[in-house]
This record gives structure tokens, C-alpha cells and sequence, in this order.
């Protein structure tokens, strides 16, 4: 109805661990940490909706701003392990955003790492389902300067899953696709391993982290 609520006497929570309810910023819902249990509780088992806001953001006239936002909604069997649910949606909406849009933005160019010789692109998109594309890129002098290359994906146990490339590959970028058709939901792994043509001592191995989402 619009109406403020009060801490003191809402029917939807209460205040706990000997904290003062009029002390409670009432524009704030459920405020209080409900793993310690102090502070304004949420005490029904039910979904629960508010308004919520992001920003401020610094904004220049006639300039393009990209704003990326991720709402995140976790249901858990009771509201303690909602909150282990929502950790878990969080994390991937991260990952989502490092994998998608982390070299897009100005912040993150500044903090990202110089570009190394050889390089393994996070697979796009990601969360995929069920295909997605996988880039690399191998240094070298000249077209016919041969490295041996395998590119492999792995589940969480380890478990190899397929090989995407196993051959001898010029210096190049290069991008193959992956089908996570006839897998399960979860994280996987893909490792790049490169050896270089024969006289030369340079070997580059590095694996990345991808989501599959049915």
C-alpha cells in the first residue's frame, strides 16, 4: 500500500540478537545477517519482493555507457539455505560477466593482464547450451613454424570428456566448437597444450573454466 513498515511490528519478520528494532532503517528490508541471526530476520518460509536499485553511476552527456546488472534470486529449501543458493547463482552470473563482457569494459581493460604470446579465450557464450566456442591463438615467425596442439575438456573429477584438437597447427587464431549435448548440467574444464616445432624449448598449457546450464 505504500506504507513504511515497521521493524518493531512487521508480520513478516522480526528483530533478533538484542539489537534495538527502532533502531532499524526501515527502507531496508530484512537487513539483518540471518546466519548469526542478529539483526532484522526475515521468519516466513516464502518468497518475498522488493524494489531494489543499482547505482549511482557517473554519466557524460552524448557519451555510450554500458551498464551491465545481474538480479539474482536464490530459493532454498528455508531461508538460511537461500542464502547458499543465491551464493551459487551468483557465482555463475560472475562468470557470466567474466566471460562475456570482462575485456568490454574500460574498468576492467585497465586491470587486465598484458597479452601474453600464446592465448586461450574463455569460451563464448558461457553459460552455453548446449554449444560453444572455444578461441586460441598460436605465436610465430612464419605460417609453416608447426606446434603440436591438443585441446582437451575435462569434468570436475578430472574425467577427460573430449579432444578437440589433437594435431600439428601453423601459428594462427584459431576457434573450434564444442557440443555439451548428452552432458549434465555443471562445470567443465578445457585445457590447451601447446608444444612447440622441434628446436625450440617454448610449451604453453593453460585451462579454463565453462558452465553447462540445461
Amino acid at each position: 500500500m505504500g506504507n513504511i513498515p515497521d521493524p518493531c511490528v512487521f508480520p513478516y519478520g522480526e528483530v533478533r540478537g538484542g539489537v534495538d528494532c527502532n533502531s532499524i532503517d526501515p527502507k531496508f528490508w530484512f537487513s539483518g545477517d540471518p546466519v548469526t541471526d542478529i539483526g532484522w530476520i526475515a521468519t516466513i518460509n516464502t518468497d518475498v519482493k522488493q524494489t531494489i536499485n543499482t547505482g549511482p553511476f557517473d554519466l557524460n552527456k552524448g557519451e555510450v555507457n554500458e551498464i551491465v546488472v545481474a538480479y539474482v534470486v536464490g530459493q532454498g529449501i528455508n531461508p538460511i539455505d537461500g542464502i547458499t543458493a543465491a551464493r551459487e547463482i551468483d557465482d555463475i552470473a560472475q562468470n557470466f560477466f567474466e566471460s562475456n563482457f570482462y575485456l568490454s569494459t574500460d574498468i576492467y581493460q585497465e586491470k587486465s593482464s598484458p597479452k601474453v604470446e600464446y592465448s586461450l579465450q574463455q569460451n563464448y557464450p558461457n553459460p552455453f547450451n548446449p554449444g560453444t566456442i572455444i578461441m586460441y591463438e598460436i605465436p610465430g615467425q612464419a605460417r609453416n613454424d608447426n606446434s603440436f596442439v591438443t585441446l582437451k575438456v575435462y569434468d570436475v573429477l578430472g574425467n577427460e570428456i573430449a579432444t578437440l584438437v589433437n594435431e600439428k597447427k601453423p601459428a594462427g587464431s584459431y576457434e573450434v566448437e564444442f557440443d555439451g549435448i548428452g552432458l549434465s548440467s555443471g562445470i567443465y574444464f578445457y585445457r590447451l597444450s601447446v608444444r612447440a616445432s622441434t628446436g625450440s624449448a617454448r610449451h604453453y598449457v593453460e585451462t579454463r573454466k565453462m558452465v553447462l546450464i540445461k
